[in-house]
């Protein structure tokens, strides 16, 4: 949308399509929505972006499921993540009774609640680290999120983590552990009771391989770094 100004020259006011850009990509709502409404439990959707309280920008679904069937947040997430790039799932799914309406009869967007926990959906129970990796793992998802604390079932794309978020996690997480961590590990392994135990199966084969003189040293090193 545009106008001429007293001037001559096309002043932009704003787009008037479903086109936004988050983190360098350019989204298309209107896909977004049709691929959630895909879904047989979905009756109606909606596709926003909305920012956040640190000026973050994030994708939201706003869903009406259907009352015989419906899905979960997280198998609607794992619904898009299978038809769509990653940069294209929605951060939070929240489920509505109904979209609200204007008088018009249209969907009134300054209508839709804020989704709770800033747009962040975390696992209903909190299960705090019970091994030494998974409590380095948990410190690093706080770090890269930005949360206070995260539980090791909370899942790390629920929790607001996106493209550019998972980058830097890889990167912390090798570094921590001096291992290497393809990027589709995330994907694959989004909480971190699911990571840990990988890292640990790539430690315990690192170990199995050394020497025993190097096994040693690596046990006392240890003992030293808990005293």
């Amino acid at each position: 949308m545009g106008r001429y100004v007293r001037d001559g020259k096309l002043e932009f006011i704003r787009r008037v399509d479903g086109q936004v850009k988050l983190r360098g990509f350019r989204i298309e709502l209107g896909d977004v929505e049709a691929t959630i409404t895909g879904h047989s439990g979905v009756k109606a959707a909606v596709a926003v972006a909305l920012e956040n309280r640190s000026g973050d920008r994030r994708l939201v679904a706003y869903v009406v499921a259907d009352e015989t069937s419906p899905p979960s947040p997280d198998e609607l997430r794992r619904h898009v993540q299978n038809r769509l790039p990653e940069y294209m799932v929605p951060s939070a799914f929240v489920m509505l009774n109904e979209l609200p309406l204007n008088a018009n009869g249209k969907l009134n967007r300054r209508a839709l609640p804020v989704p709770e926990h800033d747009g962040m959906e975390a696992n209903d129970v909190f299960v705090g680290p019970r091994t030494l990796v998974e409590e380095r793992l948990a410190d690093i998802w706080s770090e890269v999120l930005g949360l206070e604390k995260v539980g090791i079932y909370d899942n790390f794309f629920a929790l607001g983590g996106h493209s550019l978020l998972t980058t830097q996690l890889i990167a912390r997480v090798g570094k921590a552990f001096d291992i290497d961590i393809e990027l589709r590990s995330i994907f694959e392994m989004p909480t971190v009771a699911e990571l840990a135990v990988s890292i640990e199966e790539i430690i315990t084969r690192e170990i199995e391989q050394l020497s025993e003189e190097e096994a040693e040293d690596l046990a006392k090193m240890a003992d030293f770094t808990r005293d």
